[in-house]
């Protein structure tokens, strides 16, 4: 009855005041699930661009601790079996000096061997190869840089530059002398961050060790697990297990601030999008109100034939639901359009200025609880949009509604 009543000609939803409250309500919902679509995507691409650069899980190794990789994987399998693979890497500063210009980078030395099964650079490759293999009796060092450095020093596949790199003097501790090593472009990788390609060089573990004079001491060790989303309890329980000898850190510790600001911006723009919504079902209840008025007399007979007026109000509750219905699947089908629309405008045009929002693409990602909660809390809405009208109609006498007649 309430869906006759709602999609008869008589009815005010093909009014033109009815076609505005809905079409505000699709918009509404359009504009929170393309928000949070958005801030989602934001917070899975920088995590799988951390994730494949800096690993799931690092452990640190603090000053006099040189705990193995070997006998470190043996220490992780009493926290988890969930253990896919693990890298050792040297963390080391240098500058770049090339083409006339200086500028401040972090050479990372990977272990070749197993780099590819722990990190996500295969993926990442725009141009050239992933080939960190270096031989130590050559005086070139292989490199695989970030877009960044690619482009600001026009640089290549094949191409040479240099690095400068800052050691501690032989003769005076408190004194550094420079050390000039030459590498050779292997391949450009887009790693996700703008920091991470305007300053990320990354060559052999190996390699890294002989130019920075550190035999066979390395930084740390980088770890991948079955389910990233596991890691952060993960890392949790292996500072309990390694103690104070070692810094462990998951994905997001890398960049902490930034995921947490974006957590809260999420749920601040979720509310403030909200109002949209708000504003949509009050028009709602106002084309319900005119319907209830309109239908005066019907509800006068239904009234005198025995109808209650918990019936009436379930009446009406219903056709606001049946609009916010509506609206929310048009609305999700219209975010859809705009989600593709903003994705082919990233792949045209720069929409996103890396050196502000730390990257320069997002992936949308529309999750299921977002569009969950988005429908939820627009039916939520409604509904208690829809009371007024509804208690209005209930209240009308029998005898008032046939006398409209």
């Amino acid at each position: 009855m309430a869906m006759k009543m709602l999609f008869s000609k008589q009815s005010q939803l093909f009014s033109l005041s009815g076609i505005n409250a809905v079409l505000g309500l699709i918009i509404g919902v359009a504009c929170l699930f393309v928000s949070m679509a958005v801030m989602t995507g934001f917070t899975k691409t920088l995590k799988n661009s951390v994730a494949d650069v800096a690993g799931q899980v690092q452990v640190l190794y603090k000053a006099g601790f040189s705990l193995s990789k070997e006998d470190l994987i043996v220490r992780v399998g009493k926290v988890t079996p969930d253990l896919v693979a693990a890298t050792r890497f040297a963390h080391i500063e240098a500058i770049i000096a090339h083409d006339g210009k200086l500028s401040g980078v972090i050479l990372q030395g990977l272990d070749p061997s197993d780099v590819n099964k722990t990190l996500g650079l295969d993926s990442r490759l725009v141009e050239g190869v992933l080939d960190l293999s270096h031989d130590l009796n050559t005086e070139v060092y292989p490199a695989v840089i970030g877009k960044g450095i690619a482009t600001n020093y026009h640089l290549s596949s094949g191409q040479e530059f240099r690095v400068v790199l800052p050691l501690r003097s032989d003769v005076d501790p408190n004194q550094f002398r420079r050390k000039v090593i030459r590498f050779q472009v292997k391949g450009v990788l887009d790693l996700g961050k703008h920091d991470y390609n305007h300053r990320m060089i990354l060559t052999s573990l190996s390699g890294t060790q002989k130019m920075a004079e550190i035999e066979n001491r390395f930084s740390g060790v980088l770890m991948k697990f079955k389910d990233i989303d596991e890691a952060r309890e993960i890392a949790k329980n292996l500072r309990r297990e390694l103690g104070q000898g070692y810094v462990i850190r998951d994905w997001h510790d890398v960049d902490e601030n930034l995921f947490e600001s974006v957590r809260i911006e999420k749920f601040v723009i979720f509310f403030v999008i909200l109002i949209i919504v708000i504003a949509a079902a009050f028009n709602v209840a106002s084309t319900l109100y005119i319907n209830v008025i309109a239908r005066y007399s019907e509800i006068g007979l239904l009234k005198a034939f025995g109808v209650t007026k918990k019936n009436i109000i379930q009446l009406f509750c219903w056709q606001g639901l049946m609009m916010g219905i509506i609206g929310i699947i048009f609305g999700v089908l219209f975010g859809m359009v705009l989600c593709a629309f903003f994705s082919w405008g990233e792949s045209h045009f720069s929409l996103i200025p890396g050196s502000i929002y730390r990257i320069d693409r997002i992936d949308l990602s529309v999750s299921f609880i977002d569009t969950f909660s988005i429908s939820v809390v627009t039916l939520i809405i409604c509904f208690l949009a829809t009371l007024a009208p509804a208690i209005r109609g209930a209240q009308l006498s029998p005898i008032e509604g046939i006398k409209n007649e």
